[in-house]
């Protein structure tokens, strides 16, 4: 199964929001809370290409990008591409693919 990081912030309902649909969604995930803890949010800026805002989500180390992200993978039913086939199909598109591409690209295979 794939490595799902979720970094989060105190009282964020898009934080909520993610972490809610990736449990519908049966998928296992580390919460990283950054709230508190400005070493935690430098690690994720640094990461996510200086976004700041929270949530931001890495699935095997490949940034997917914050709420609006994850919930329009899962509008296009790409979100199975993470969790249940890996993310082979992320891989082929490169590591920092951004969502409109994978939106654009992933195999009909990978498709819900």
């Amino acid at each position: 199964m794939a490595k799902i990081e979720v970094y989060s912030g105190f009282l964020c309902s898009y934080c909520f929001a993610t972490k809610r649909l990736l449990k519908r969604k049966g998928a296992e995930f580390e919460e990283i809370k950054v709230g508190f803890r400005p070493d935690l949010r430098a690690a994720m800026m640094e990461r996510a290409g200086g976004r700041h805002t929270v949530p931001q989500i890495f699935i095997d180390d490949i940034h997917i990008g914050g709420w609006d992200d994850l919930h329009a993978l899962d509008a296009a039913g790409s979100i199975i591409v993470w969790y249940h086939r890996s993310v082979t199909a992320l891989r082929i598109l490169g590591r920092r693919a951004s969502v409109s591409t994978l939106l654009g690209n992933v195999p009909p295979m990978f498709s819900v």
